[in-house]
């Protein structure tokens, strides 16, 4: 299912099947999402693609990718206030200034890291469940002068694996919500000029 040049699509039950793009809006388009399941089911498939200043509301429902489950792109906006978001490789991928809100909701990932932003991207993170499966994976990555704020929801990542890691020119600020990594894990990594303010919250691994 494509939107495209300012499109609207309204979806409130029945399923969305695509090979490389479940649903795929580009060019300012608006999505809103109260129920179905999306997926993207070939080798490299996405749940949903937001591309080019598009927003996508998640209010409930379940987007699925066979590698990731939602890719925002160049200045999109997505909000996830409830709903199931899962990749094998990557749960969420925030890249080219985008902005992507978690009000609610699980995202997850099986091999690779829940969240990832990159490049001037941004987290604002209130509530939801983020997790990684893969004992190695990173809960949230932030990269690339990205912003991520997190106020409240529950960041998990395996053994071995980080909750949550800042690196290149990234800024997080912690004022609530949990990070948690397994046994030999950490909690939080902050690397290359990244800076991380903690004023609430709770922090753990092993």
């Amino acid at each position: 299912l494509v939107a495209n040049n300012y499109s609207n699509v309204t979806i409130n039950d029945g399923t969305v099947t695509g090979d490389s793009v479940g649903l795929y809006a580009d060019s300012s388009s608006t999505v809103e999402i109260t129920g179905g399941s999306i997926s993207g089911t070939g080798a490299y498939g996405y749940g949903l693609v937001a591309n080019n200043y598009s927003n996508v509301t998640i209010n409930d429902g379940t987007v699925t990718g066979s590698f990731n489950g939602l890719y925002a792109n160049v200045y999109s906006d997505v909000t996830i206030n409830g709903g199931n978001i899962y990749g094998n490789d990557t749960g969420l991928y925030a890249i080219g200034s985008s902005t992507v809100t978690i009000n609610g909701g699980n995202i997850s990932s099986l091999y690779g890291d829940g969240l990832i932003a990159l490049t001037d991207s941004t987290f604002e993170i209130t509530g939801g469940s983020i997790s990684t499966g893969d004992e190695y994976a990173t809960g949230l990555y932030a990269s690339g002068f990205s912003t991520v704020n997190i106020s409240g929801g529950n960041i998990t990542a395996g053994n071995r694996g980080k909750g949550l890691y800042a690196d290149d020119y990234s800024t997080v600020n912690i004022s609530g919500g949990n990070i948690n990594a397994g046994y030999f894990g950490r909690g939080l990594q902050a690397s290359v000029n990244s800076t991380v303010n903690i004023s609430g919250g709770s922090i753990t691994a092993g």
